[in-house]
């Protein structure tokens, strides 16, 4: 009556133009923090952290906001790397002798692997760490 569209009826161009399909890589690497505990790895997947299936490494307390932050936008800060540290302690998922280090997790979409590989200290090269959309993940001091 007053000349306003409302959204349901309104054109808001949402699907008026078609956008150019990509092709995404075949291969998808992407590099992860992983300790050693009992002499089995385990990779430090925080965007699973507040999923009630998840692993739990972080317990309740990390909501969907710090794990998707920290897993993308904030990956290079190093302020995130020692949250992580200390949020791991608390949780008593490792000791204080542990060492967080970095391997990368690469998916083959087209032969169906999926393998993680690990690195001793010093060994990381920065060229290897996977970088495409966001920062690049932060690499501590002992592991350079």
């Amino acid at each position: 009556m007053i000349g306003e569209t409302y959204y349901p009826f309104a054109d808001v161009g949402m699907f008026k133009w078609a956008t150019r399909a990509h092709t995404n890589d075949k291969i998808y690497s992407k590099a992860f923090y992983y300790f050693k505990k009992d002499d089995e790895v385990k990779i430090i997947n925080l965007r699973s952290e507040h999923t009630p299936f998840g692993n739990n490494l972080l317990g309740w307390r990390y909501n969907q906001d710090y794990t998707f932050s920290a897993s993308y936008h904030n990956r290079g800060k190093k302020e995130n790397f020692y949250f992580l540290k200390e949020a791991l302690l608390d949780n008593h998922k490792i000791n204080e002798t542990d060492t967080i280090k970095i391997g990368v997790l690469t998916v083959d979409f087209f032969t169906k692997n999926v393998f993680f590989e690990t690195f001793n200290d010093r060994t990381f090269k920065t060229e290897r760490n996977i970088a495409k959309y966001y920062d690049e993940l932060y690499i501590p001091e002992y592991l350079k």
